[in-house]
């Protein structure tokens, strides 16, 4: 990832995945990206996804260009990479490549976003903004670093953290790997099949 970005081997490398679009909190996510190279200049943005979908329309080209120009505005040039829509196999290779997950959703994350479950996936630790309601299983520190949402400094500031704490993004990366094995289709078949089981001896 970092040479296809053309960083330096010792980039820190902070990826979002997903649809670019307004509700997405992206353009909090460049400004406080901003704040984050005061406290680590080796920090770079990769922002792994296209900006085309349903929702935004003959909006995508419009919005894909006001990022790049928000992103010119803040001084970021050679900073931020916007890789457009890339195929799951591409996206995988680069999000093993990262060193932490962000998703600085305007509304908060859930449980139900498959962009979370997949940084999970890879191990990578997450910053994500709190959901309201809280996610019974969010508790903040123990699966993944919550910040208020639109909260362009506590991102900034937990991001800056967890960049220069390798043992706090090692157990966090391993609690979402955990979590995320117990939702694979292995394991939802074991269970089913251990209900099966339990219901055939009731019988």
């Amino acid at each position: 990832v970092r040479s296809r970005c053309g960083w330096p081997p010792d980039a820190e490398v902070v990826a979002y995945l997903g649809f670019l679009h307004p509700v997405k909190g992206i353009e909090s996510l460049l400004t406080a990206h901003k704040e984050v190279l005061k406290r680590r200049p080796k920090a770079r943005l990769l922002l792994v996804g296209g900006a085309e979908s349903l929702a935004l329309g003959d909006e995508a080209h419009w919005y894909w260009n006001k990022l790049q120009t928000l992103a010119r505005e803040l001084g970021l040039d050679g900073t931020v990479e916007m890789t457009g829509y890339v195929p799951e196999e591409d996206a995988s290779r680069l999000l093993s490549g990262a060193d932490l997950g962000v998703l600085p959703f305007n509304e908060g994350v859930t449980l139900k976003s498959g962009t979370l479950l997949a940084l999970f996936a890879h191990g990578l630790p997450v910053v994500a903004t709190r959901p309201d309601p809280p996610e019974p299983d969010f508790v903040d520190g123990r699966l993944l670093r919550l910040v208020e949402r639109r909260d362009v400094a506590g991102i900034s500031v937990v991001l800056s953290e967890l960049l220069a704490d390798a043992s706090q993004r090692a157990r966090l990366g391993e609690a979402g790997r955990i979590y995320t094995r117990n939702l694979s289709w292995s394991a939802i078949a074991e269970r089913h099949e251990q209900v099966y089981r339990a219901s055939l001896k009731r019988g």
